[in-house]
């Protein structure tokens, strides 16, 4: 399978504080995976987030706003892939 990444990816561990409203304001914290200079992943709690909603960030190596790109569960465990906006 070819990889389509733009960004280099550093492992890294940490914690990601997520938090969007729709309909109402959730705020969750997950454990970063990943980072590069596009994005991240991180694991979570909340089986709520969908591709295409925007959620404000918030750990050790940045703040912002984001795209949700997918999100997986396997064996109970919430993934979520993350693209930075401007």
């Amino acid at each position: 399978m070819q990889d389509r990444r733009r960004h280099a990816r550093t492992e890294i561990s940490g914690r990601v504080r997520l938090c969007w409203s729709a309909p109402c304001r959730t705020e969750v914290e997950g454990e970063l995976r990943d980072v590069s200079d596009g994005g991240f992943r991180a694991a979570h709690n909340s089986w709520d987030l969908e591709a295409g909603q925007e959620v404000q960030f918030r750990h050790a190596y940045g703040e912002g706003r984001a795209l949700v790109m997918w999100t997986r569960v396997n064996a109970g465990t919430v993934e979520s892939g993350f693209m930075h906006l401007q």
